[in-house]
């Protein structure tokens, strides 16, 4: 078996990182913070969860984020977790 990397949890949060601000692009970029609720929703927490959330990944609540900051993170995770490409494929069974 695969040697598991010492980071495996901050690989998850980046992973849980990941997926939500990928949901967040989704749902505010177009319809902007009346859907802080609606992301709320998705992600199984509260809008004022969500917003937090969004903080804490340094995406403003006020003024609404851009899709260029929500990008910018997106891609920031996705390069961090691009050499643990192999462990998520056999993970996923790909």
């Amino acid at each position: 078996m695969e040697q598991l990397p010492e980071t495996l949890g901050e690989d998850c949060d980046r992973l849980q990182n990941l997926l939500f601000l990928n949901v967040a692009r989704r749902i505010l970029v177009p319809y902007r913070w009346g859907a802080l609720k609606e992301l709320g929703d998705k992600m199984g927490m509260t809008g004022a969860g969500a917003a937090a959330r969004l903080r804490k990944l340094e995406i403003s609540t006020d003024p609404e984020p851009n899709a260029a900051k929500i990008d910018a993170q997106i891609a920031s995770l996705q390069a961090e977790l691009q050499p643990r490409l192999p462990l998520l494929r056999s993970l996923l069974g790909l």
